[in-house]
């Protein structure tokens, strides 16, 4: 199993040997304790290293927050499509490429 190696310096603190993948990671833990920025982060790095990201925020049902998130604290503008609607407060978003426009779609299941 292969380890991504994060270049922030707050997230090797956390995860000093990387992110183990191919591997599904879920981040939980109580609100206000920072859960979206350590995913922002790990999507910031793999998405560097070329790679792709299914990424789940609960608590926000559109792609806007991520969209926002990711432009202010990593300067990048990735794609992100919506892949599924599940309800009014879960969504799952593809994360592809730096610096493609941003697209949404809907389908609901």
């Amino acid at each position: 199993m292969s380890r991504l190696k994060s270049n922030h310096e707050w997230l090797t603190e956390i995860l000093p040997e990387g992110l183990k993948y191919p591997s599904s990671t879920i981040i939980s833990g109580a609100g206000g304790t920072g859960k979206p920025l350590i995913g922002f982060g790990i999507v910031d790095d793999w998405l560097k290293a070329g790679g792709n990201v299914i990424f789940a925020p609960l608590q926000y049902p559109k792609t806007d927050f991520v969209r926002q998130s990711l432009k202010e604290l990593h300067n990048m503008t990735p794609k992100i499509t919506m892949i599924a609607y599940f309800t009014s407060s879960s969504i799952w978003m593809l994360i592809t490429g730096k610096e493609q426009m941003i697209t949404s779609s809907t389908r609901t299941c």
